[in-house]
């Protein structure tokens, strides 16, 4: 994440002018500590103060009713939605200029600023395992696969573009046989899903590679992962392999912002 992150959070800023203003109103759901740092050397090298909110359920009326200057947003659902529904306004032709085409939006109201894949991690002695996401409803892996709440936004943005894919029918019954197939009850975080294989409470764990990057680098977690190898998954579509599925991170300016130049 980390380069295109910093760069993506930089161009933002250079967007706002803060000669006038003391502080920067952030509504974001992300809290990852690269987030953190970025914000931290903000405040230190400008002497202006980051004011983040996190958001919750009441997101959209919170972007209504309050002064929020940037929307910061884990997935790109909530920030495409704070667009269809007035809450951003355009970011400036000649700072979009400076960014690849495939990182904004086409209506120049939001940017995409990193993105991870939703992926399988399997145990090191399983010999068969799913390579798409539409093998994960196959009966011979019932009782294998764990997975987190499958109302996180995350699941939520893999269901959303398999529905797609599928179409509603298809869609359906895949998704009965791939919750027979789940261990147990969708619990915890994508961590937890690790903790699960290294436990062997299940065989195949859906997860997103930045939560692998991140245990490998703990000494004390890196544990929970050797024992696992990574599937990147594959989708159909009119029976041709359309590539594994993204999740993107979005950012863009409220329409409530006084200190857009």
């Amino acid at each position: 994440m980390t380069k295109s992150l910093f760069l993506s959070l930089l161009i933002i800023f250079s967007i706002v002018n803060f000669i006038n203003a003391n502080s920067l109103n952030i509504l974001t759901d992300k809290f990852d500590p690269t987030i953190k740092q970025i914000f931290k050397d903000y405040e230190e090298k400008t002497g202006i103060r980051i004011s983040v909110n996190e958001i919750d359920r009441n997101i959209f009326k919170k972007i209504e009713n309050s002064n929020v200057d940037l929307i910061l947003t884990n997935n790109s659902s909530k920030i495409i939605t704070a667009k269809f529904i007035g809450l951003l306004q355009p970011i400036n032709d000649n700072i979009l200029s400076n960014v690849d085409v495939k990182y904004k939006d086409i209506d120049k109201q939001w940017l995409n600023i990193s993105y991870r894949l939703r992926t399988f991690f399997v145990q090191k002695d399983e010999s068969i395992y799913p390579t798409t996401y539409k093998e994960l409803s196959n009966s011979q892996y019932k009782d294998k696969i764990c997975v987190r709440n499958l109302y996180h936004s995350d699941n939520l943005d893999l269901f959303t573009h398999l529905f797609i894919n599928m179409g509603k029918k298809k869609f359906k019954k895949w998704f009965n046989g791939f919750k027979s197939n789940l261990s147990m009850n969708p619990i915890g975080d994508d961590t937890t899903q690790f903790k699960y294989i290294y436990n062997n409470k299940c065989k195949i764990a859906i997860s997103n590679t930045n939560t692998y990057g991140l245990l490998f680098e703990n000494t004390e977690q890196k544990k929970l992962v050797k024992n696992t190898f990574l599937i990147l998954p594959e989708q159909f579509s009119n029976k041709k392999l359309e590539g594994i599925i993204p999740i993107y991170s979005g950012i863009g300016i409220s329409k409530k912002s006084n200190n857009v130049k």
